[in-house]
């Protein structure tokens, strides 16, 4: 290993760069140590049992753009062993091309799958010096991704509300910009549920800012306990509260949201509140996360016209 080039790409890292950015840097410096002929970098989905292409080098966009694992695939649950794949053609993985010598290797802390890396050659064999480098280059990803994970989690990320405990209007719609297109690709379901407090700012005018936002801190607490690991809850505005129930029907959105909805009425000042809920649903006429948005915001206003707060499911 060419010591100068690792330096100057450890002084790389150390820049507070996006995953994207760090995961390309230390493919730039693979490219000087190795000769491949394809190399992929594949990473867990947020809040989703699947693995989607991140980056790589000369593979297709077509593979890039449609090629998932799920946990289910024979590949992830060999991965979850954490052990080093390693085979010659043909072998029992392929991914777009042949190949005559191909290295799988974890991305991986502690007990946690956090992806995999696979490079492979067309003619040629790696040597074992090689595979040595292969390990190493996998364990930096691994440290890479978890510092990625560790910035963006609710205890960490300046992303996120610490106040509230919800990700920002940018970050949720980050979030779910990843989760819809693989609900789609997958047929899978997936709802929104938009809680819009329409008297706002009369109750900032009555009981002040710090009030008012105490009782919204405590609606998100509340939601938090109640949802699922997997369930987002993103703050937009200062009056609305979007969450996001992947696997989840409309008809089990309305369930989720009675429940929640019951839960938060003895929190001080709901009661003043006039709350609108709106649910929309992904269907297959769906184009964009965009439209499940402003179905669910449509629905919420429905709801907070009535004289009694109902839930309404577009």
């Amino acid at each position: 290993m060419n010591i100068i080039p690792f330096e100057t790409m450890m002084r790389e890292l150390l820049g507070n760069r996006s995953v994207e950015e760090n995961l390309n840097v230390i493919i730039k410096n693979m490219e000087e140590e190795f000769t491949f002929s394809s190399l992929g970098v594949f990473l867990k989905v947020p809040n989703m049992e699947m693995y989607g292409f991140k980056i790589g080098r000369n593979l297709s966009s077509n593979f890039s753009k449609n090629t998932i694992y799920t946990i289910a695939d024979p590949l992830i649950e060999e991965l979850a062993s954490f052990n080093l794949l390693e085979m010659k053609y043909p072998g029992r993985y392929l991914f777009e091309t042949d190949y005559s010598h191909l290295l799988i290797a974890p991305l991986y802390i502690d007990d946690k799958l956090l992806g995999f890396l696979f490079m492979d050659k067309k003619e040629e064999v790696f040597e074992q010096s090689e595979i040595i480098k292969f390990r190493a280059y996998a364990a930096l990803m691994s440290l890479v991704r978890e510092i990625d994970i560790l910035q963006n989690d609710p205890e960490h990320n300046t992303d996120l509300f610490a106040y509230f405990r919800v990700y920002n209007r940018l970050s949720f719609l980050q979030q779910i910009g990843v989760i819809f297109p693989m609900t789609k690709r997958y047929n899978r379901y997936l709802s929104l549920i938009i809680v819009q407090i329409a008297n706002f700012k009369k109750l900032l005018r009555s009981n002040g800012e710090l009030k008012a936002e105490k009782m919204v801190e405590a609606i998100c607490a509340s939601f938090q306990s109640d949802l699922r690991e997997s369930d987002l809850v993103g703050k937009m505005a200062k009056d609305q509260i979007a969450i996001l129930l992947p696997e989840t029907s409309g008809n089990n959105a309305v369930i989720t949201a009675n429940r929640i909805m019951t839960k938060i009425k003895d929190i001080e000042l709901v009661k003043s509140c006039k709350i609108g809920w709106g649910i929309s649903t992904s269907i297959e006429t769906t184009e964009s996360i965009e439209e499940m948005y402003k179905s669910a915001e449509a629905a919420a206003k429905e709801s907070y016209g009535k004289k009694k707060s109902q839930i309404i499911l577009y």
